[in-house]
């Protein structure tokens, strides 16, 4: 367009006539000398942004993070001429699948006003809107995971009853935004909701996924096991074998306080087992047999003294596991064969319970752990 807002020339994607192998090059011939100002369109798919997004807004707002040029621009999802927390929220919630545009659109380009004399070449540069940090690859997408699911013993639960999933953090770290995505099987589990204490989390739990964006410039610090996130969730069906009922899909993205990504940031997740009687008094152990580790599970129908022994086949005790009070519900005790130095063959578990009411035990020759090799 020239100086008046008219536009005397359109060029369309074309290649270099120097190389034709270069995408993204325009030519406008046969325009007089004057001062020009280029504009620009992109149909492509719009991608990149999530909760470090909002971070970073945020963090602009209060004056500490830099933006500026076509990033800060990328920041004004809501076009009205300022970044701000409201920004912020719009990233997350589109982030989620709250909403599905900005009112400022899709992509946004450079302002390229130019004087022409003869001839010019001027470069134009583009975002995704809220990608303010420019982590969107148009031909390859931002797809990969940035957390690694850590595996964290195995729950025993009732089934069709609402429990508490709770997924904890592997690591030290200050957070300061989370993008979480997780599937799961909708024939087998039913989420109700997140519980959260999190101010500024947003969330969807549709079609077998759950969407989660949080962001604040007052960081979550956490050391490890410390929990993150807690579900709501009913198992409908029951669960013979310990399986893991969430998996992470591809986006999702853990940073620091200052929006600096983490990566390979890991989330404790544990595997579901439900109860053969919710009252009842049971323990197993998975996998059995055990080459690396096994978790013993058990569940006590009452508060007592809790005996857990590990023993050979003759009845020798090895090792105690438990030897404490503990209240009514189910546990988890892994057993290392390279931290405790068990050799190949098999072993055997003895519980004894002495309960406010009675004394449960359960004999060692019903349960047997074979260790196949040992650990390296």
């Amino acid at each position: 367009k020239n100086s008046s807002g008219v536009t005397i020339g359109t060029a369309y994607t074309g290649p270099n006539p120097n190389n034709s192998d270069q995408p993204g090059y325009y030519s406008f011939p046969g325009i007089p000398n004057g001062t020009y100002n280029l504009t620009a369109s992109f149909g492509g798919a719009w991608g990149g942004n999530n909760a470090t997004d909002a971070l970073i807004i945020e963090l602009y707002t209060v004056r500490l993070y830099p933006l500026s040029g076509i990033n800060l621009k990328a920041g004004d999802v809501t076009k009205d001429s300022v970044v701000n927390a409201t920004d912020a929220l719009w990233v997350k919630l589109r982030t989620v699948g709250m909403i599905n545009s900005y009112p400022a659109g899709d992509w946004v380009f450079t302002d390229t006003t130019f004087i022409l004399s003869s001839t010019a070449t001027v470069t134009l540069n583009a975002l995704c809107t809220g990608d303010v940090n420019g982590s969107y690859i148009p031909t390859g997408l931002k797809g990969s995971a940035f957390l690694s699911a850590i595996e964290d013993g195995i729950m025993t639960v009732p089934v069709n009853k609402l429990f508490n999933y709770t997924i904890r953090g592997a690591e030290n770290s200050d957070l300061g935004a989370m993008t979480l995505f997780l599937g799961y099987d909708q024939d087998l589990v039913d989420v109700q909701r997140v519980n959260t204490e999190l101010e500024g989390m947003k969330y969807v739990i549709k079609d077998g996924q759950i969407k989660l964006a949080w962001s604040n410039t007052t960081p979550l610090t956490i050391t490890e096991n410390d929990p993150i996130i807690t579900l709501e969730v009913k198992v409908k069906e029951k669960v013979n074998v310990p399986e893991q009922v969430f998996d992470l899909k591809p986006g999702c993205e853990f940073a620091d306080k200052s929006a600096v990504r983490y990566n390979n940031f890991g989330v404790k997740m544990s595997s579901i087992v439900t109860q053969d009687n919710p009252m009842g008094f049971s323990i197993n152990n998975f996998p059995n047999p055990f080459r690396n580790t096994t978790d013993i599970v058990y569940t006590l129908p009452e508060n007592g003294h809790v005996s857990l022994v590990l023993t050979n086949m003759f009845g020798e005790e090895l090792l105690t596991l438990v030897n404490t009070d503990q209240m009514a519900g189910t546990y988890t005790v892994k057993v290392d064969p390279l931290d405790d130095n068990l050799k190949p063959g098999v072993y055997l578990y003895r519980i004894k319970v002495e309960g406010e009411s009675s004394t449960f035990t359960k004999r060692s020759e019903e349960h047997t752990s074979e260790l196949q090799s040992p650990c390296n």
